[in-house]
């Protein structure tokens, strides 16, 4: 009876023995099934990180070719301002010499005439080239 006994116990012990390395390999399987996902996820990311990486190149080739772009119609447009300052002078300039010359007598009437009929100055630059000449010349150190 004490050899039965004793082989109960050694197969209960073996039985649980079992069943413990039954649970070290559910373990064991969920660990390599949880690192496999875990491989996928991180070389998913790793690709994530690939993609944007790439677009933010991508991006600052662009801010680059943008500023360049920038730097070029910035000068551009300084050297239009240089441009239009210049003709600004000129006009003024020549208003001057008109003043000077069509108002201090009657003789360029018939020239004042031929450029209104000509179109090249109009009633409002004629009226503005009028009153700049009537303004007084102590005005033009306040402008």
């Amino acid at each position: 009876m004490d050899k039965i006994k004793s082989y109960i116990e050694q197969t209960n012990d073996t039985t649980s023995n079992l069943r413990d390395s039954n649970d070290i390999n559910i373990v064991l399987q969920k660990y390599e099934d949880d690192l496999r996902e875990h491989s996928n996820e991180v070389r998913n990311l790793k690709k994530k990180i690939k993609t944007r990486d790439d677009r933010i190149e991508e991006l600052e080739y662009d801010l680059n070719d943008a500023n360049d772009t920038i730097y070029e119609l910035e000068d551009k447009v300084s050297k239009l301002e240089e441009t239009l300052n210049y003709f600004k002078e000129l006009w003024n300039k020549f208003i001057k010499f008109l003043q000077d010359k069509f108002f201090s007598s009657n003789k360029y009437d018939d020239f004042i005439n031929d450029l209104y009929e000509e179109e090249i100055l109009d009633d409002n630059e004629i009226d503005i080239i009028q009153n700049n000449k009537n303004i007084d010349k102590s005005d033009d150190f306040e402008r």
